[in-house]
């Protein structure tokens, strides 16, 4: 280029330059990012079960709940930490559907005031 002033083109912005930024990020994969580790059972069940039944964090609840309703008011140290990860779990749940509600809610005001039959019609479907 010009070796006399290489600074030169880091000062000169012109507008919307910003946004012409890309990274290179080729896909190429090695290996698989994801395991399976099921050595046990059938693959076909496991796969139904989890899709059609209970996912794994259903599942855990499910066993989680069941361990504390046994353990009752046991202070035991494993039990302790067992309620306060369910205690954490239970409060990330609530953070997360109050984000989902706040996202819908924007989402229908936006809609409101760009689409007013739009918005109508969805509201309509929604007013079981």
């Amino acid at each position: 280029m010009y070796p006399w002033l290489p600074w030169w083109p880091s000062l000169m912005k012109l507008p919307g330059a910003e946004n012409l930024n890309q990274d290179i990020a080729p896909v190429t994969t090695w290996f698989p990012t994801t395991y399976e580790l099921n050595f046990a059972g059938d693959r076909r069940i496991e796969s139904d079960v989890v899709s059609n039944v209970a996912s794994y964090g259903k599942q855990l609840g499910i066993l989680t709940d069941a361990l504390l309703a046994l353990a009752g008011d046991s202070e035991n140290p494993a039990v302790e930490r067992l309620r306060d990860v369910a205690q954490e779990i239970e409060r990330r749940k609530q953070w997360h559907q109050s984000d989902l509600e706040a996202t819908a809610k924007d989402a229908l005001e936006r809609l409101r005031n760009s689409d007013r039959p739009a918005f109508d019609r969805l509201l309509s479907e929604f007013a079981d």
